[in-house]
């Protein structure tokens, strides 16, 4: 017979005597020194089966979907029976797992040869021998639910108190695991995008602490690209920075720097620096104050943009309005000249007609 009990919430712990404590302790290591998942859970049901002979243990997870189960952990039961049931969607009657999930409350069938919800699963436990299971769907802080966790047995069996108990245990340390890892795959994922938009962005970034010999805790690998220094010699040097402002400028980086910490506002300064090979490069320089730590003084996150391409235009720029500018003074002057010779002309031609052709002065 099928029952639902509701959701089961982790009881008190057992006595410290018991092998149970030493257990959770055991799975409670292995999620905080990030083991793989699937290791976590085998240990689980590895040491639970221990504990209780002739039981065994099964956990899937819940696809995001929401629908369909996969194998998590079965250390026990037969690898073709979970691959069988592994990708089987979740409903109102699909055996004790997938019923759990569906009406979120434990799920004990105490004969799987007889219980309806197995009616169209059964087949596959009898021919494995399994005929009891009981399963109830692990949950995660948020209400969701993240799979299930089962114990099968050989013979018909109804759950006693005992059973209820270690179920609820076992359902509450797969649930602790089970979050932590996929806090864990959110963490590297966003860590990946983070790491993916710093290398390819076509500019360096870099994390300092203010000052002229202020340490740097990291430079973006377009270090090398830009100035010829890898991230490593260039981090291993605290003057790697204003050794390689160009001199004429260092007073302008260090004038920002000191309003930038005065004023906590954004830093903006505009700078040459030499790279390794001796080009010299124009840099945009912007950054942003971080939280003071323990550890480390006042620092800046920030980016340098190379900027000596638009540097060049401005400059070309500069010197088009120069020359511009030169132009129309040219212009303006050689109208006043030839308004001068206009002038001079006109009177020429009246002198003219006063004299003779065969004037000498004509």
């Amino acid at each position: 017979m099928s029952t639902g009990v509701g959701k089961v919430r982790p009881p008190e712990p057992q006595n410290s005597a018991q092998p149970w404590p030493q257990l959770a302790e055991t799975i409670l290591a292995m999620v905080m020194s990030r083991n793989p998942l699937p290791e976590i859970l085998g240990a689980l049901c590895t040491g639970i089966e221990k504990q209780h002979p002739g039981l065994l243990c099964s956990v899937l997870l819940l696809d995001a979907d929401g629908v369909t189960l996969r194998s998590g952990a079965a250390p026990s039961l037969p690898r073709e029976y979970c691959q069988a049931i592994s990708g089987t969607r979740t409903g109102p009657s699909v055996g004790s797992c997938g019923t759990a999930v569906y009406r979120k409350e434990l799920v004990a069938v105490s004969d799987i040869a007889t219980d309806p919800l197995w009616s169209e699963y059964r087949h596959l436990a009898l021919q494995h021998g399994l005929r009891a299971c009981w399963s109830t769907p692990i949950m995660v802080p948020d209400g969701a639910v993240a799979g299930t966790f089962a114990i099968y047995y050989r013979e018909p069996r109804v759950p006693d108190e005992q059973h209820l108990q270690l179920i609820a245990h076992a359902t509450h340390l797969a649930g602790i695991a089970i979050e932590h890892d996929r806090a864990q795959t959110q963490l590297r994922l966003v860590e990946d995008r983070y790491r993916t938009l710093v290398e390819r962005l076509p500019a360096i970034t870099y994390v300092a602490e203010l000052g002229a010999d202020g340490p740097w805790h990291f430079v973006s690998p377009q270090i090398e690209t830009m100035l010829g220094y890898s991230p490593q010699e260039w981090l291993a040097d605290p003057m790697s920075w204003m050794n390689c402002i160009h001199v004429e400028d260092r007073e302008i980086a260090l004038a920002a720097e000191k309003r930038f910490q005065d004023t906590h506002e954004l830093f903006h300064a505009e700078y040459r620096m030499f790279a390794r090979d001796g080009r010299v490069l124009w840099f945009r320089d912007e950054a942003v104050m971080l939280q003071e730590t323990e550890d480390h003084g006042l620092q800046m996150q920030g980016v340098l943009y190379e900027i000596t391409a638009h540097k060049r235009l401005e400059e070309e720029l500069r010197h088009s309005q120069k020359m511009e500018a030169v132009g129309k003074l040219a212009g303006g002057v050689a109208h006043d000249f030839n308004n001068l010779l206009m002038l001079i002309q006109a009177h020429n031609e009246r002198l003219r007609e006063r004299l003779a052709p065969a004037d000498s002065a004509h």
